[in-house]
């Protein structure tokens, strides 16, 4: 099985209502680490690209607010000339 074949594997069995019943239904399970592992390598690099665009993002906004600024100064300073 691949690698994305695991986490959709391992993402279906966590969403899967028919796993988490009653109490009476519960039984034990083993759980391999494996495919959290997996999981949580895939989910972190996301997690990496998503944090460095809001970075970006948070660049971007403080420029405009910059330049916002600057732009209502030049517009006062003119006004009271």
């Amino acid at each position: 099985m691949t690698s994305s074949g695991r986490l959709d594997a391992t993402f279906a069995a966590l969403a899967d209502p028919t796993r988490r019943g009653r109490d009476a239904q519960r039984r034990p399970r083993r759980l391999e680490p494996e495919p959290f592992a997996e999981a949580t390598e895939w989910l972190e690099k996301y997690r990496r690209i998503r944090a460095a665009n809001f970075q970006r993002l948070d660049v971007l906004l403080d420029q405009l607010k910059t330049r916002e600024l600057k732009a209502k100064k030049s517009k006062q300073k003119t006004k009271k000339r």
